[in-house]
């Protein structure tokens, strides 16, 4: 992956990001998908990672003003732009489902949008939650638990947590 940089959380070097990363490989080697979302994209680096992988339609939106041009500017860069679409707005704006959703947010917002972001899971899809630290994992866990998903697995770092749901 070619990652310009600028101010968009993304680059790579965060634990969080390093994890969703493997997991998305993973998840490809077991069954590669067609539709991806990313949500609070910043850079797009899991979004391009989709995209390279075979993805065609790679959608993410992020708040930060700057995210959505970096976003695509990183798509150009790693020539993916056909498959993705970024714009500056928060998970209400996504319309659709998908078969593969990142989450790689604070806990807070993850607790707060658990049942939005089932709601754009397709049926048999994943869902990828990170960047939530230990202190904050029993709630954060419970609430998209709450929301109808289904804990698959934790990933740690040190005190960061990540994790992998599944929906029916």
């Amino acid at each position: 992956l070619v990652v310009p940089t600028g101010s968009a959380f993304g680059t790579g070097g965060h634990p969080s990001t390093r994890i969703a990363l493997r997991t998305l490989r993973r998840w490809w080697n077991e069954q590669p998908v067609t539709r991806v979302l990313d949500v609070g994209m910043g850079t797009g680096i899991l979004a391009v990672a989709a995209a390279k992988l075979g993805a065609s339609q790679v959608d993410g939106m992020d708040p930060d003003p700057p995210a959505a041009s970096q976003a695509n500017k990183m798509a150009e860069l790693n020539g993916v732009a056909e498959a993705c679409h970024f714009w500056r707005g928060v998970l209400e704006s996504a319309g659709g489902e998908w078969q593969i959703v990142f989450a790689n947010l604070q806990s807070g917002l993850l607790q707060r949008y658990s049942k939005d972001l089932r709601a754009c899971m397709a049926r048999k899809s994943r869902l990828f939650t990170g960047g939530f630290m230990d202190r904050n994992a029993t709630a954060t866990l419970a609430a998209l638990e709450s929301a109808g998903l289904r804990l698959q697995r934790i990933h740690e770092h040190g005190r960061w947590r990540a994790a992998e749901f599944t929906c029916d």
